[in-house]
């Protein structure tokens, strides 16, 4: 287990783990057509790469993937072959992912190929959205604020009713089902409040008892066992 981050704790576990430090030339064009001049400096930044059976816990956020390059200067995490990522009360899964970070805390993840991104609700209805590229935002407390999706957009999600003062009330009114080739949606308390959808959309709202349980999940659709609800990376990771 390795620690990549001291300032906000961040875990990192696989089978191999290597560090590279970055070499940046910096080049100072010499007047009247001279040569010009290279000078080399190690920089400070570093390159880590995790190979196989990768685990990453932070306390707002962890992940699981076969292989991952992260990059300490700007915080950026590329994760490859069937990554799962955990933030807040939502899975993402794709081919691959990268997490942009600012603060020590994640606020853009780009999912592609076979995206999939799943929030739960309750213990019977989960929202969902899939599509062959994902760009998911999050706000400051690592929630899920906005999420695009394109290519063959796909979603299920539950409306809730909302009270006067326009918060999510938390009973559902029934059942979404929607495509298009792009769509956006907006969450508010953990829960889609508003969606655009563009280019031949087709949508739908059914009553929850006109629709079959096998019809309230979109194909691929799995949930994996998300052991980092304890928010414990002892639970996580299995051992010390």
């Amino acid at each position: 287990m390795t620690k990549i981050d001291k300032q906000d704790t961040l875990f990192l576990h696989a089978d191999t783990l290597l560090t590279y430090p970055i070499l940046y030339t910096d080049a100072i064009q010499q007047v009247e057509g001279k040569d010009t001049i290279y000078t080399k400096t190690t920089d400070t930044t570093k390159i880590i790469l995790a190979y196989h059976r990768v685990q990453l816990y932070k306390k707002d956020f962890q992940a699981r993937c076969d292989s991952l390059v992260y990059t300490t200067k700007d915080s950026t995490l590329n994760m490859f072959s069937a990554p799962i990522l955990w933030a807040g009360d939502g899975q993402l899964i794709a081919d691959s992912i990268k997490l942009l970070m600012a603060n020590n805390k994640p606020f853009k993840a780009i999912l592609k190929d076979k995206s999939f991104a799943i929030m739960q609700y309750d213990s019977l209805h989960y929202h969902q959205l899939k599509g062959e590229i994902i760009n998911a935002y999050f706000n400051e407390e690592t929630q899920l604020k906005k999420v695009d999706v394109f290519e063959n957009s796909e979603t299920i999600y539950f409306p809730t009713e909302e009270t006067e003062n326009d918060t999510i009330k938390g009973d559902i009114v029934g059942i979404n089902i929607t495509k298009s080739e792009h769509l956006t949606v907006f969450f508010k308390e953990k829960n889609p409040y508003k969606i655009t959808m563009y280019e031949m959309p087709e949508g739908v709202l059914n009553p929850l008892n006109k629709i079959k349980k096998d019809k309230m999940k979109l194909k691929g659709f799995k949930i994996y066992i998300i052991y980092v609800l304890y928010q414990n990376k002892i639970f996580f990771f299995g051992k010390k």
